[in-house]
C-alpha cells in the first residue's frame, strides 16, 4: 500500500508529524491492523498435510510447525521458479517442504514436498489432492504401492515429479495430459504396465522422461514426437515392441536416448540425423534389423553408440567415420558383413570398439593403427583373414585385444612387443603358425594369453614375464623338453605332441601326457568300459545304488586340466571360473542331487573319456537350467563334429526352467583314438548350464543293436554283458557382456537386484591373500588392493574396515544402487563380496593412482602439464554434477579430496568412494571426525553441525581446485612462510591474494607454461566454492559453466569469516574441538595479474585447449 502525504507550505513540522501519524494509524485500522499483513498458510493445505502425515506416520510437529497459524513461515522461498528448488540431493531420508507466498492475498501455498527414502508404505493419500499449488514432488525410494490416483494428474502446476523406486503398478492414465508444465517425470523402477497413453504428447515442456525398468508394453505412441523439448529419454528394461514410428525421430533436442532391453524391431530411418544434439544412443538388446543408414554419420555429437545384440545386417556405412567424438562403439552380435572400413580410422578418440559376433571378412585395414586411444578391441567370432597387421603396434593404449575365432594366418608379428599396456591377448582358434615368439611372452603387463587351437610348432619359449600367469597353448603342434622353470605356471598344453619324459620335471603338469596327440598311456594295459563323473561336485552314489559318480571338484588355480585317478577320464578348460552349487529343485530326474553342482568356464569346456575299448557308444546328454538369471545357448561337439548348434535349454524344455532334458547321440571309438571327446562351445554372450550323461554299448559284447525301449533309467541291463560309461555333469558358461560384466555366486539372496557378487576365496586368490605388496592405498573406509580375477581382469578390491556394517540384503541393496551410477568421471563399481562378516567392494583398476600422489606425492609423481590439470579440474566438476543432478539416486559424496580422485591410463579423473558413507550409517567408528569427511576439505557447516547438502561437496571441490593450481597439499606446514599460524591452503591462497601483487604466485612452480586466463578463472571459482555461507557457493552445474567460460563469475568473492579465527590445530584434531567464526567482511582487492572486476568468458571453451599465444603464460626460471 502506498501512502502519499501532500503538505502545504504553511504547515509547521509538528503539525506534519501528527498528521502523518493519524493517516498511518487510520490506514492500519481500516485494513485490520498489523496482523492483517502477516502471511498465512492456506488452511485447507495445512489440514491436508496433517492428514498425509498421519497416514504416513510422520511426526508433523517435529518436522515443521503444523499447529502454527502459518506453518510455512520458516520454509518460504522468494521465487517458486528458482532452479535450485528441484535439487533434492539434500532431502534424502528427511521431509523437505517449501512454500511460496502471495503478497497480494497474504496466502502461502505448499509448492514442494519431498519424502525421499522415508521408508513410507501404503498408497498415496487422497488428501494430496488439496495441495493444488504443488510444483515439486519427490517420493523416491519408498515402499508405496497401488495404482496412481486420478487426482494426481489434476495437480497442473507440477514441474517436477519423481515416484521412482517404489512398487506402483497399473496403467498410466490418459489424464496425464493435464500436467502441461511438467519438465521432469521420473517413474522408473516400479511395476507399471500397459502402454504409454497417447495423451503424453501434450506434455510439450517435458525435458526428462524416465520410464525404465517397469513392465510397460506395446509400441511408443506417435504423439511422443510432440515433445520437442525432450532431452533425456530412458525406456530401457521394459516390454516395448513394434516399430519405432517416424515421429519419434523428430525429437531434435534429445541428448540421451536409451531403448535397450526391449523388443523393438524394424529399421533405423534415414532421418535419424534429426537428433543433432544426441551424445548417447543405446539400442542394445532389441530386434532392430536392416542396414544402418548413412545419415547416422551426421550425428556428429555422438560419444556413445550401442547397437549390440540386434539383427542389423549389411555393411557398416563409411559415414560412421564422421563421428569423430565417439569414444565407445558396440556393434557386436549382429549380422554385419563386409570388411572393416578405412573410415573407422577417423575415430581417433575411440576407446572401446566391439565388432565381435558378426560376419565381417577380409583383412584388417592399416587405418586401425590410427585409433591410438583405443584400450579395448574385440573382433572375435568373425571371418577375418590374412596376416595380423603390423599397424596394431600403434595401439599403445590397448590393454584388451581379442581376435579369436577368425581365419588369421601367418606368424605373430614381433611388433606386438610394443603394446606395453597389453593385459589380455586372445588369438585362439585361428590359423596362426610358426614358432612361439619370445617377445609376446615377455610383455611386462601381459597377464592372460590365449594361443590355443592354432598350428604353432617347436617348443616353449625360453622365458616369460612374471606377470603372465594365464597361458593356453592347447591344440597346437608343440613338442620338446619342458624346462622346470614352468613348474607352478598355469599352463594349458592339452593335445600337443609332448611325450611322457617331457613332463618329468614339471609337477603341476602331471597326467598331461595322456592328453597328447600320440599318447602311449594305455599301451599294453587293460582298457576301460565304464565310469561316471559328478561334474563340479563330490563323489556320489546314484539313487539306485548301481553307479558311483566320481568327484570332479578339483579347483586348483595353477592348472587348466584335471586327470582322474588311473587316467580314466579328464576335463580341460581355458579359465578359472571355478565351481558353483545350486539348491534348485530339478524335476523329472532320477538323481536330482547330480544337478546341484557345476563347473564354470567362459570358453570351451571339454571332457575326455580315456583308454576306452573300441566300439560303438551311445551318448546321453542330460541338461538342466540351474540358474534362471540367464538364457543359455551353446554348440555341442562330439569327436570334433558339430552335433547341435545354438542349443538352448529353455527352448528345448518348452520354457520350463526346472525340467531335466535328455539328448541322445551315437558315436564310435576306434583302436587309434581310444577316447571320447565332448566339448561345449558357448555362443557369444550366452550362458550354458548342462548335465551330460554318456553310455557305452560295447560293440564286441553286444550284437550292435540298440533298442531304447528296453533301456532302464540307469542305462544298466541294456543287454547281457553291456557295460556302462556315464559322465553326469553340469556345465556353466558365464560370458562377458558389457552391461553385466563378470559375475560370481555369493551366499546371498539378491531378491532380483542386479549386482555382481564375488566369493571371498576368489578375491583372496586375486589379491594373493591380500598381500601387502598389492596394497594400493588406505582410506577412511578401508584398504585397497590390486587383484587379478580368474578371467584376467585387473581390479581394485576395497576391503572394508568395519565388517559388521548393515545386514546382507541392505548391504547388497546399497551396493546395487552405487553400481548403477555410471559416468565417465566416476570409478565403476563392479560388485561386492558379502560372506559372513566380510565386506568387500570390487572396482575398476585405475592405472595412474590418485591425484594427491600425482600432485605432491613423495615418490612416483606424474608430470601434469596445465592442459591435463585443467581437464582434471573440469572432469571432477562433471562427476560431482552427475552425482548431484543426474544420478537416479542423487548422491552427496561427503568426502571429496584429492586422494579420492583417481587417474586412468589417459590421466582422466574419476571420483571414487561415492555412496560409501551410507553403507556405514551410524557406525562410523573408523572416522575421526563427527562428520564423514577429511580435515582440510570439510565445509564449516558440516564440520560443526553435521548439516549436509551438496554444497559440502562444492566446498571440498574448491579446496581440490587450489591443490591442482598449486601442486600443494591442503594442509602443509610450508604455508607458514606466508604468514603466521597458516597451515591450510585456503588461508595461504587468501594471504597471497591480499598481500602480494600477483595471484599467479599460487601456481605450481613445476608448471613452466599455463593458460593465464584459465588459472585465474579456477582461482576465483575455487574461492567462490569455499565461501562460509553455503548459499553463496555455486552449484556444480554453475561451476562447470564458469570453468568453461559459459557463465559470468562476477566480482571477486568475499573473504570467508572462518579464516579470521580459524584456531583448529594440526590435522590430527577432531572437529569436536571448538571452531570460532566471525561475521564476514568484504575484501575485493584488484590485482594486476588477474582481473576480477568483470566476467572472463573463455575463447576456447573446452578442457585445456586454448592455443592463442597471448593467453599462454610461460614462467621464466
Amino acid at each position: 500500500m502506498e501512502i502519499l502525504i501532500k503538505c502545504s507550505s504553511s504547515m509547521n513540522v509538528l503539525q506534519l508529524f501528527f498528521l502523518s501519524v493519524f493517516v498511518c494509524s487510520s490506514s492500519l485500522f481500516f485494513h485490520g491492523g498489523i496482523d492483517a499483513t502477516e502471511n498465512k498458510t492456506d488452511p485447507i493445505e495445512v489440514e491436508a498435510l496433517d492428514a498425509i502425515f498421519r497416514k504416513w506416520k510422520i511426526d508433523g510437529e517435529k518436522t515443521w510447525n503444523i499447529n502454527s497459524t502459518n506453518p510455512c513461515i520458516d520454509y518460504v522461498v522468494k521465487d517458486s521458479n528458482d532452479e535450485t528448488i528441484d535439487n533434492f540431493s539434500s532431502s534424502q531420508g528427511k521431509l523437505d517442504i517449501l512454500c511460496s507466498c502471495d503478497n497480494t492475498t497474504s496466502i502461502c501455498n505448499i509448492i514442494k514436498l519431498s519424502a525421499w527414502d522415508l521408508k513410507l508404505s501404503g498408497t498415496i493419500p487422497n488428501e494430496l489432492e488439496n495441495l493444488t499449488k504443488l510444483v515439486y514432488m519427490d517420493l523416491d525410494d519408498n515402499s508405496l504401492t497401488g495404482e496412481l490416483p486420478d487426482f494426481l494428474w489434476t495437480l497442473t502446476e507440477m514441474k517436477y515429479m519423481t515416484l521412482s523406486g517404489n512398487d506402483f503398478d497399473g496403467l498410466l492414465s490418459p489424464e496425464i495430459r493435464n500436467m502441461k508444465y511438467i519438465k521432469k517425470l521420473y517413474l522408473n523402477d516400479n511395476s507399471f504396465e500397459g502402454s504409454i497413453p497417447l495423451s503424453i504428447g501434450n506434455l510439450i515442456n517435458l525435458e526428462y522422461l524416465y520410464l525404465y525398468d517397469n513392465s510397460f508394453e506395446g509400441s511408443i505412441p506417435s504423439s511422443i514426437g510432440n515433445l520437442i523439448n525432450l532431452k533425456y529419454l530412458y525406456l530401457f528394461g521394459n516390454n516395448f515392441g513394434g516399430k519405432v514410428l517416424d515421429t519419434f525421430w523428430n525429437l531434435t533436442n534429445l541428448i540421451y536416448l536409451s531403448l535397450s532391453r526391449n523388443s523393438f524391431e524394424g529399421t533405423i530411418p534415414t532421418n535419424i540425423d534429426n537428433l543433432v544434439h544426441l551424445t548417447d544412443l543405446d539400442l542394445y538388446d532389441n530386434s532392430f534389423g536392416g542396414s544402418i543408414p548413412s545419415s547416422i554419420g551426421n550425428l556428429i555429437n555422438l560419444e556413445y553408440l550401442d547397437f549390440e545384440n540386434n539383427w542389423f545386417e549389411g555393411n557398416i556405412p563409411s559415414s560412421i567415420g564422421n563421428l569423430v567424438k565417439l569414444d565407445t562403439l558396440y556393434l557386436s552380435n549382429n549380422n554385419f558383413k563386409g570388411g572393416i572400413l578405412n573410415s573407422l580410422g577417423n575415430l581417433t578418440k575411440l576407446k572401446i570398439l566391439h565388432l565381435g559376433g558378426n560376419s565381417f571378412q577380409g583383412s584388417i585395414p592399416s587405418s586401425i593403427g590410427n585409433l591410438v586411444e583405443l584400450d579395448t578391441l574385440y573382433l572375435y567370432n568373425n571371418n577375418f583373414s590374412g596376416p595380423l597387421p603390423s599397424e596394431i603396434e600403434n595401439l599403445k593404449n590397448i590393454y584388451r585385444l581379442s581376435l579369436s575365432n577368425n581365419k588369421f594366418g601367418g606368424e605373430i608379428p614381433n611388433s606386438l612387443w610394443n603394446l606395453t599396456k597389453l593385459e589380455y591377448l586372445d588369438l585362439s582358434f585361428n590359423d596362426l603358425a610358426g614358432k612361439l615368439p619370445n617377445t609376446i611372452f615377455n610383455i611386462q603387463t601381459l597377464e592372460s594369453l590365449y594361443l590355443n587351437n592354432n598350428d604353432f610348432n617347436d617348443g616353449l619359449p625360453d622365458k616369460k614375464s612374471d606377470n603372465l600367469t594365464t597361458i593356453d597353448l592347447s591344440n597346437n603342434n608343440l613338442e620338446g623338453y619342458i624346462d622346470p622353470k614352468w613348474n607352478g605356471v598355469a599352463l594349458n598344453l592339452v593335445n600337443n605332441k609332448f611325450k611322457l619324459e617331457d613332463f618329468e620335471n614339471v609337477s603341476n603338469l602331471k597326467g598331461l601326457e595322456c592328453l597328447q596327440q600320440a599318447s602311449t598311456c594305455f599301451k599294453g594295459e587293460k582298457l576301460f568300459t565304464s565310469f561316471a563323473i559328478n561334474c563340479g561336485g563330490e563323489k556320489m552314489e546314484s539313487a539306485d545304488g548301481k553307479t558311483i559318480f566320481e568327484a570332479d571338484n578339483n579347483n586348483k588355480t595353477n592348472t587348466y586340466f584335471h586327470v582322474a585317478d588311473k587316467n580314466k577320464w579328464a576335463v580341460t578348460f581355458s579359465d578359472h571360473y571355478g565351481l558353483i552349487n545350486s539348491t534348485k529343485d530339478i524335476t523329472d530326474a532320477q538323481d536330482p542331487k547330480l544337478y546341484q553342482s557345476a563347473r564354470r568356464s567362459s570358453k570351451t569346456l571339454r571332457y575326455y573319456g580315456l583308454g576306452l575299448e573300441a566300439g560303438n557308444y551311445t551318448v546321453d546328454l542330460m541338461f538342466a537350467n540351474i540358474d534362471d538369471k540367464y538364457t543359455y545357448a551353446f554348440d555341442i561337439f562330439i569327436q570334433g563334429r558339430l552335433e547341435d548348434g545354438n542349443f538352448q535349454i529353455l527352448k528345448e524344455t518348452g520354457e520350463i526352467s526346472n525340467k531335466a532334458l535328455n539328448k541322445n547321440y551315437t558315436i564310435s571309438v576306434t583302436e587309434n583314438t581310444k577316447m571320447i571327446d565332448i566339448s561345449f562351445n558357448p555362443i557369444t554372450d550366452s550362458k550354458v548350464n548342462s548335465k551330460v550323461d554318456f553310455s557305452n554299448q560295447n560293440f564286441k559284447v553286444g550284437i550292435g543293436k540298440y533298442d531304447s525301449t528296453k533301456r532302464s533309467g540307469t542305462l544298466i541291463g541294456v543287454s547281457v554283458g553291456v557295460s556302462v560309461f556315464i559322465l553326469s555333469c553340469i556345465v556353466g558358461y558365464y560370458l562377458w557382456k558389457r552391461h553385466k560384466k563378470y559375475r560370481d555366486e555369493g551366499n546371498i539372496e539378491l531378491n532380483g537386484l542386479e549386482v555382481n557378487t564375488y566369493r571371498f576365496l576368489e578375491l583372496n586368490t586375486a589379491t594373493e591373500n591380500f598381500n601387502p605388496a598389492n596394497k594400493l592405498g588406505e582410506g577412511g573406509f578401508g584398504v585397497v588392493y590390486k587383484g587379478t580375477l580368474y578371467n584376467g581382469d585387473t581390479v581394485a578390491v576395497k576391503k572394508l574396515l568395519v565388517e559388521s556394517i548393515q545386514g546382507n540384503e541392505q548391504f547388497i541393496a546399497e551396493v546395487a544402487t552405487i553400481s548403477e551410477v555410471r559416468q565417465k568421471n566416476l570409478v565403476k563399481l563392479h560388485g561386492c563380496c558379502c560372506q559372513g562378516n566380510k565386506r568387500m567392494l570390487v572396482y575398476e583398476y585405475m592405472e595412474n593412482g590418485s591425484l594427491d600422489t600425482a600432485l605432491y606425492g613423495r615418490t612416483g609423481q606424474l608430470e601434469l602439464d596445465w592442459d591435463i590439470r585443467f581437464t582434471i579440474c573440469l572432469g571432477i566438476a562433471k562427476g560431482l554434477n552427475y552425482l548431484h543432478q543426474y544420478s537416479r539416486h542423487r548422491i552427496i559424496h561427503r568426502d571429496i579430496k584429492s586422494s579420492n580422485i583417481l587417474l586412468d591410463q589417459h590421466l582422466n579423473p574419476k571420483i571414487c568412494d561415492f555412496g560409501l558413507a551410507k553403507l556405514y550409517e551410524d557406525k562410523m567408528t573408523h572416522i575421526t571426525t563427527r562428520a564423514a569427511g577429511t580435515y582440510g576439505y570439510l565445509a564449516p557447516e558440516y564440520a560443526l553441525s553435521g548439516h549436509l547438502t551438496e554444497k559440502v561437496d562444492v566446498f571440498a571441490f574448491g579446496v581440490v581446485a587450489l591443490e591442482i593450481i598449486s601442486g600443494k597439499c591442503c594442509i602443509d606446514d610450508s604455508f607458514v612462510s606466508f604468514g603466521s599460524n597458516q597451515t591450510y591452503i585456503i588461508q595461504w591462497a587468501w594471504n597471497i591474494h591480499e598481500n602480494m601483487d600477483d595471484d599467479l604466485a599460487m601456481v605450481d612452480p613445476k608448471l613452466r607454461s599455463f593458460n593465464k586466463e584459465e588459472v585465474c578463472r579456477i582461482i576465483q571459482v575455487a574461492l567462490l566454492c569455499t565461501q562460509m555461507d553455503s548459499t553463496r557457493r555455486p552449484s556444480m552445474s554453475h561451476v562447470i559453466a564458469m570453468l568453461n567460460g559459459e557463465k559470468d563469475i562476477g566480482t571477486f568473492p568475499s573473504k570467508p569469516s572462518y579464516l579470521m579465527l580459524w584456531h583448529v590445530g594440526n590435522s590430527s584434531r577432531a572437529f569436536d574441538d571448538d571452531i570460532e567464526f566471525q561475521p564476514e567482511f568484504d575484501s575485493r582487492q584488484q590485482i594486476s595479474s588477474c582481473s576480477y572486476s568483470q566476467s572472463m568468458p573463455l575463447q576456447h571453451a573446452h578442457t585445456g585447449s586454448s592455443k592463442q599465444k597471448d593467453e599462454d603464460y610461460t614462467k621464466t626460471f
